[in-house]
C-alpha cells in the first residue's frame, strides 16, 4: 500500500513527540504550529477535553488540566506510586468513550514493585477526574504486566478502545529481555485486550490454553509506542524497531509479529539480529518498516484539515517543552 494511502486511512491520534513523520513526505504537508502552553516537563501524551482543555501527562509523573488559553493547571492529585527514569514515568492517557457522562480515564504508566525491589512493569489504570478537574477519584489498578524487571527501557504503553468497548494496551520486552516476545507466558513485547473492569474478554486468541496468558492479543513485538484506530476500525500500530527496523504494523488477534527472530534492523552500532531474518514461516510481515518512524504517533486522518498536539523543541531550559498545536493540511 502506497505511504500516503497507508496515511489517510488511519485515525488522529495525539503526539507527544512528532507529527507523521515517515507516512507523508514533507513536501506534502503544509504545518504550521501554535504554542499553547510552556512549561512542561517531558509531557508525553494528551487528550481533549470539553471547553477546549487539555489532559496532558508529564513522564516525570505528573497529570495536568491546561486551559484553552494555555494556563497549566495544578498537578492532579490521586495519582499512583510511579516509577520514574529512564523511559518509564507517568505515559499514555485517554478519555473514556463515555467520558460525558462517566469522566473516566485510562492511563499508563512504569509501576514500581510493592517490595521496591528495584523492579518494575507497565500498569494500565482507570479513575473519574473530579467535577472541579484537581484530582483523580476512584482509582483502580486493571492490568499490570508480568514480571516486572530491573530496566527503564521500552515500556511501550499506549491504549487504545476498540469499537466493542475492549482496551488494547502495547508493552515493551523491556530491552534486555527481547527474548521473552515470543514466550506467551509473560506479557513482554506483547498487545494485551481487556475489559474497562481489567477482565478477559471471552474471544481473546489465547484463552483456555495452558501455555499463554489469556490477556494476550497479539506478540513478538519490541516497543510499540504508537495505536490508533482507523475509520473502519482496524487498529493501527507503530514500534520502535532496532537501529534502521522501524515498523507499522496492523495487529490482529493472535498473530506473531516477529521480534527478534525477524527484523528488518540491527544491533545499534552494526550487526545482525539473532540470524538476521527478516522473514519466517509463521510470523507477520510489517504493513511498512523505515530507518526511522516517529515515536508517539501512528498516522494522519483521513480529512484534509486536522489538529494534533505536539511537542516543540526543547526550550531554553533543559527538560522543558511547549505544547503546540500543529494544524495540518495535505495537499492533492
Amino acid at each position: 500500500m502506497p505511504s500516503t494511502a497507508l496515511c489517510q486511512r488511519l485515525a488522529p491520534r495525539i503526539c507527544a513527540a512528532a507529527l507523521c513523520c515517515t507516512l507523508v513526505s514533507a513536501h506534502a504537508l503544509h504545518i504550521q504550529l501554535q504554542v499553547v502552553a510552556q512549561g512542561l516537563q517531558n509531557p508525553w501524551a494528551v487528550a481533549f477535553l470539553p471547553e477546549g482543555k487539555f489532559l496532558v501527562t508529564e513522564r516525570p509523573g505528573r497529570m495536568r488540566v491546561i486551559a484553552a488559553d494555555g494556563t497549566l493547571g495544578a498537578p492532579l492529585q490521586g495519582l499512583p506510586a510511579i516509577a520514574a527514569g529512564g523511559q518509564g514515568g507517568l505515559l499514555d492517557v485517554v478519555l473514556d468513550s463515555d467520558f460525558a457522562h462517566s469522566r473516566t480515564v485510562y492511563f499508563c504508566y512504569s509501576e514500581p514493585a510493592p517490595t521496591h525491589n528495584g523492579t518494575n512493569s507497565t500498569a494500565l489504570a482507570k479513575a473519574q477526574l473530579s467535577a472541579d478537574q484537581t484530582r483523580l477519584e476512584n482509582l483502580q489498578v486493571i492490568f499490570s504486566q508480568r514480571p516486572k524487571k530491573a530496566s527503564q527501557l521500552h515500556f511501550g504503553c499506549r491504549i487504545v478502545e476498540r469499537r466493542d468497548s475492549t482496551l488494547l494496551l502495547t508493552l515493551g520486552e523491556r530491552y534486555h529481555f527481547k527474548e521473552e516476545a515470543q514466550n506467551l507466558q509473560n506479557h513482554l513485547g506483547k498487545i494485551v485486550r481487556i475489559h474497562k473492569d481489567g477482565s478477559v474478554p471471552k474471544d481473546n486468541p489465547f484463552v483456555g490454553r495452558s501455555d499463554a496468558l489469556p490477556e494476550i492479543w497479539s506478540y513478538g513485538h519490541r516497543n510499540p509506542q504508537g495505536a490508533a484506530l482507523a475509520p473502519d476500525g482496524s487498529y493501527w500500530m507503530n514500534e520502535h524497531g532496532p537501529q534502521g527496523g522501524d515498523e507499522i504494523n496492523r495487529p490482529t488477534a493472535g498473530n506473531n509479529y516477529g521480534w527478534p527472530v525477524i527484523t528488518y534492523g540491527e544491533n545499534y552500532g552494526g550487526g545482525k539480529i539473532g540470524d538476521g531474518k527478516t522473514h519466517q514461516a509463521g510470523m507477520a510481515q510489517p504493513v511498512h518498516h523505515a530507518c526511522t518512524i516517529c515515536a508517539n504517533t501512528c498516522g494522519c486522518p483521513p480529512t484534509s484539515h486536522w489538529a494534533s498536539a505536539a511537542t516543540a523543541a526543547t526550550r531554553k531550559k533543559p527538560n522543558q517543552s511547549a505544547l503546540s498545536i500543529g494544524v495540518n493540511q495535505l495537499k492533492s
